[in-house]
């Protein structure tokens, strides 16, 4: 349950007496985090990495930093998430693979599976399927929670995904995303017209709102950049090539929901607008989208210098067929 704080003098008290507990403002402890610190008991590091989850609400608006100062009257809400011990035995499980050598693993991630372990999944992960297959290769465990996990997919997400199998492979790969030298190419299915091709900018953070949202309303997004070039279209949806420059969270999907375009499938940014327009579809089509449970949206290919030799290479995976299927549907009866 959300715990409710209210903090004021007195003058600002008798308007809010029905939230408790209540506790004055302390000028001591200024800053939200400090003031958590001090009454939940637990660890800065742990507040810090709540108020980063959007756990926590000052106002009625999801908080965005952590050392935001309080004011009198101010009213806080949070709902921490506690950690749970995570079990990484390995598991076999089926992976998909596209390229392996003695430094990297490159597999196509089905949809539906989640990558690693975190604390709104705790069970079954592609994580636990790579501990089983390189389970002789003692320096894969580069992390305690997400072993030679380099970069990330969303869970609906199909497509190329990268694996270093060493400390040295992790390290020259995650330098190559940070300066940006990776070049990403995803494709899509989303609802509505395109322009023959375009880019998509905005600054991108927790949804001032809702915390399970990025978007561009937010008070402390980063730069988010990402171009597009339409493939084919039909009457009520676009078959696009997305090429993000930058690697922020939901990236292409709140990119493509802010320009009215959301991605087919998306049930966290596209449902309102799916809503609406599948009803306009022949029923052939609303048939099969109700039985969708995974988003349009595949990573198509990867860019990248091998870490050892330098080489350039470009791994690329070909869409499941669940999204094959659609496109020859909506290439049939939607034109």
């Amino acid at each position: 349950k959300y715990r409710q704080i209210l903090f004021g003098l007195s003058g600002f008290l008798y308007r809010q007496r029905q939230l408790s507990p209540t506790f004055p403002l302390d000028t001591h402890e200024p800053r939200v985090d400090l003031f958590l610190v001090r009454h939940t008991k637990h660890s800065r590091a742990f507040i810090q990495e709540q108020i980063r989850m959007g756990n926590v609400m000052l106002n009625s608006v999801v908080l965005q930093k952590t050392g935001r100062k309080l004011r009198p009257g101010d009213r806080l809400t949070w709902h921490f998430e506690e950690k749970a011990a995570l079990d990484l035995t390995p598991i076999q499980g089926s992976i998909d693979i596209l390229y392996e050598d003695t430094e990297i693993l490159v597999l196509n991630k089905a949809q539906g599976v989640v990558v690693h372990p975190a604390s709104g999944h705790k069970g079954e992960t592609l994580v636990h399927h790579l501990l089983f297959h390189l389970s002789h290769a003692q320096e894969f465990i580069t992390s305690p929670t997400r072993p030679g996990i380099v970069h990330r997919l969303d869970r609906g997400t199909s497509g190329v995904i990268l694996i270093a199998k060493n400390r040295h492979s992790h390290e020259v790969i995650s330098l190559q995303f940070k300066n940006r030298e990776v070049k990403k190419a995803y494709e899509a299915i989303v609802w509505g017209k395109m322009n023959e091709s375009g880019v998509m900018t905005s600054a991108i953070g927790r949804d001032r709102r809702e915390r399970k949202k990025m978007s561009s309303r937010t008070n402390t997004g980063k730069a988010s950049v990402t171009h597009w070039k339409r493939k084919e279209e039909t009457i009520h949806f676009t078959h696009v090539d997305f090429f993000p420059m930058t690697g922020r969270t939901h990236q292409l999907r709140v990119h493509s929901s802010e320009a009215n375009n959301p991605i087919v499938g998306d049930r966290l940014y596209g449902t309102a607008s799916a809503r609406r327009r599948i009803q306009l579809i022949p029923e052939l089509l609303r048939d099969y989208l109700l039985s969708v449970t995974d988003t349009f949206l595949h990573a198509e290919s990867l860019t990248f210098r091998h870490p050892t030799t330098n080489a350039l290479m470009t791994i690329t995976a070909p869409v499941p067929p669940i999204f094959g299927k659609f496109l020859s549907l909506i290439r049939a009866y939607d034109r």
